[in-house]
């Protein structure tokens, strides 16, 4: 019988898991191993997955506890579960496995977590949404420190329910509740909860609200859910308040969730959600975002080759994201920010050795605006000639060291 769990066993499942975990270059565990030590023993690391598995011997070491800002406020801490990297290698196969059946019964209203969907295209469904003039007002919704509320008990039953396998259930949920540690030593045991940052809890966390999505979804108004994120298009105030009690009533009583305070706002004078502001059709950012997005500009590192990995994914993501949406405008004031910050680089740090290694960096550059787009090779003509300058600078200063150490010594 070709079960769920013999494919999970299988060794082409295995590596293929293995394989997507390396691209992702992520960090390890509490093991201390890396995606580099596993790579160098691979083939032996499969086979003790494979021999765990069949065994029903596997049981997963706990994940490592790390603390990062909110994006919603930096005050606030995220908690983080870094699992070691065989148990990201097994998650990810259980994950292959069971996926392809979750995407099946999800509703095209779940946008988070999911391969074609995403906050962009989020996005412009709702400025599509909001076109309708019959719609009046938003509500937004937003579950209260979702992750860390889930119910082991409920997400259980509702795999089990969708014909998830016993075996790949019993592997999940030993995921699901195995221990944190605190980077200081300190244990926590979870009652309830899956932890942030693991292979297995995006598609989880869509499993466990797929039955909100149902309900939001019969209520016959325009509704996307982006993770614990909800957005509904109303005909009048009331029937936003109306819905927010209904939501509220069903959250608690079928998935033990709170929510917190919800919005409600007249589409024609502008509503917050995914990062912008929604205006009728038109997408914005408060000025409070703008300068959260301009700070992270001014944090970027750079090496020789250009963006170092961390500061390239956040400008990628500011260019496929708010690049497709904001006005020029904006996103020439965030180039701005970069050329200022690549200017701040090359007047204080040594990080470009030489002119071609600064043209190599800039090359492989591209702004987020239109007209900086258009004028790149000027920008580039500006860096560098601000580059050479700065070199003759630090060469003076040399000679001079240089001269007066000489007249000393003489």
């Amino acid at each position: 019988m070709n079960s769920q769990f013999c494919n999970l066993c299988r060794e082409d499942t295995l590596y293929k898991a293995w394989n997507y975990v390396k691209s992702k270059g992520s960090a390890g565990g509490i093991d201390g191993v890396t995606i580099e030590d596993f790579n160098k023993d691979k083939e032996h690391q499969i086979r003790i997955i494979q021999a765990e598995l069949k065994n029903g011997t596997w049981k997963p070491q706990p994940y490592l506890q790390i603390a990062i800002p909110k994006s919603k406020d930096p005050n606030e801490k995220r908690i983080l579960g870094m699992a070691v990297v065989k148990d990201k290698v097994i998650q990810q196969a259980v994950r292959q496995i069971i996926e392809p059946r979750l995407e099946r019964l999800f509703l095209p209203n779940s946008f988070a977590y999911r391969q074609g969907k995403g906050a962009l295209k989020t996005i412009r469904y709702v400025i599509k949404q909001c076109g309708n003039t019959e719609y009046k007002y938003s509500l937004r919704l937003d579950v209260d420190n979702f992750f860390d509320e889930i119910d082991h008990e409920i997400l259980q039953k509702r795999l089990t329910a969708i014909g998830v396998e016993d075996e790949i259930v019993r592997l999940i949920m030993l995921s699901v509740k195995m221990g944190r540690v605190e980077v200081s030593g300190i244990w926590n045991e979870p009652t309830k909860g899956i932890p942030q940052g693991a292979v297995l809890s995006p598609l989880l966390a869509n499993l466990y609200l797929h039955s909100f999505d149902q309900f939001a979804a019969s209520k016959d108004l325009p509704y996307v859910r982006y993770g614990d994120d909800s957005l509904m298009l109303c005909k009048t105030r009331e029937q936003c308040v109306e819905i927010q009690e209904r939501a509220k009533g069903y959250l608690e009583s079928k998935l033990k969730l709170s929510l917190n305070a919800p919005a409600i706002s007249l589409i024609s004078e502008g509503f917050d959600f995914l990062g912008v502001t929604i205006k009728g059709q038109k997408v914005y950012i408060t000025e409070e975002k703008k300068s959260e997005l301009e700070h992270r500009v001014k944090d970027l590192l750079f090496c020789p080759e250009g963006f170092m990995p961390k500061s390239k994914k956040t400008w990628d993501g500011m260019k496929n994201y708010y690049a497709k949406l904001l006005p020029q405008q904006d996103l020439e004031f965030f180039d701005l920010a970069l050329i200022e910050r690549i200017t701040y680089v090359i007047e204080n740090t040594d990080v470009f050795k030489s002119k071609a290694s600064l043209l190599s960096s800039l090359n492989n550059i591209t702004f987020l605006s239109k007209n900086y787009n258009k004028q790149h090779k000027q920008h580039l003509e500006k860096l560098v000639g601000l580059f050479l300058v700065n070199k003759s600078k630090d060469k003076h200063i040399l000679n001079e060291k240089i001269n007066t150490a000489i007249c000393v010594n003489i």
